[in-house]
């Protein structure tokens, strides 16, 4: 890892034990005034981009192509080897700082990861969101960048899986859930994030975690694997040089699966920025200890574990 005096790298847990990690310069938190200003014409045939009507191409660069449209200013991010488009977004100035506008985001296999609008660096309005490998999806409105209103859930044949209710981030209100047929299995009541009423009581899935924090005797176990996995993968991140010296930078996402005996399976990189972080990315998650698995009704599990890792100049 570069000097601690130069570099930052946080880890905040999120809903179901999924986390971002942020590897960044200390200033990189203050403003980036110098994001996606290279520009070489030698990469022009390299990205597969036809200008929309009234909309002029500034610069090209290995992995972005930047281009002025009526209401925006618009990036196209891609994946410098696989030339697959990544992210297309839009932002409110010519300083690229602030997203504002459309936003469309891609897994490295082409498909959907997520859609929306952003106002003024902040999601608002309808979101669709995806899983890897045109996995399940569900779609509902955001507030002010928090969900906020009714979310509904699909298979992935588009199939109506559940309807939650979110208020400020929380699940508050009203839940559906619903069998392969279509028919209503369930429904609840929700306060703050906490399940307080179902029709029908039924076990959720209880989350995964490292077997050595249950050996530690530590009470948050969630916690602690927090602590652990920072240490593991963090401590023994580096920042490619090749990603590092074409300003590549983003979020790479890491997904295994934690089997039902515990053990850590299939790890992957369904997101990579680029060839070197997807080998970097893959190198720091080796090894990662064994877990205790999840749970529902009383049963182990298998439980996809998803974590991005923010790559931050």
């Amino acid at each position: 890892m570069p000097n601690s005096s130069h570099y930052h790298c946080v880890f905040f847990i999120l809903t179901g034990l999924v986390g971002l990690w942020s590897c960044s310069t200390p200033e990189a938190s203050l403003a980036d005034k110098k994001n996606y200003t290279e520009d070489d014409q030698q990469y022009r045939r390299r990205h597969d981009v036809t200008p929309e009507e009234g909309e002029k191409i500034l610069r090209y660069w290995s992995h972005y192509v930047v281009s002025k449209t009526p209401n925006a200013y618009r990036v196209r991010i891609f994946h410098p080897e696989k030339k697959v488009l990544t992210e297309d977004k839009s932002y409110s100035t010519a300083a690229l700082t602030l997203l504002h506008g459309t936003y469309k985001g891609y897994w490295d296999d082409g498909s959907i990861r997520e859609k929306g609008s952003y106002q003024y660096g902040r999601k608002h309005g309808n979101w669709l969101e995806c899983e890897p490998g045109k996995g399940k999806c569900s779609t509902g409105p955001y507030l002010n960048h928090k969900k906020d209103g009714v979310w509904t859930h699909l298979d992935t044949t588009g199939l109506i899986e559940s309807v939650y209710t979110w208020s400020d981030g929380q699940r508050h209100g009203k839940f559906f859930r619903y069998d392969s047929l279509g028919h209503k299995s369930n429904e609840g009541l929700y306060r703050a994030d906490t399940l307080v009423a179902q029709l029908f009581p039924q076990s959720e899935t209880s989350r995964p975690y490292l077997k050595a924090c249950q050996q530690s005797g530590i009470l948050d176990v969630y916690g602690c694997t927090e602590a652990m996995l920072s240490d593991k993968i963090i401590s023994s991140l580096k920042y490619p040089a090749s990603a590092r010296q074409m300003g590549i930078e983003g979020s790479a996402v890491v997904q295994w699966d934690v089997m039902p005996d515990g053990s850590v399976r299939n790890i992957r990189i369904p997101q990579a920025l680029s060839d070197d972080i997807e080998k970097e990315s893959l190198r720091a998650a080796q090894g990662i200890p064994e877990w205790i698995p999840a749970h529902r009704d009383g049963k182990p599990v298998r439980y996809t574990m998803t974590l991005p890792i923010n790559f931050r100049l």
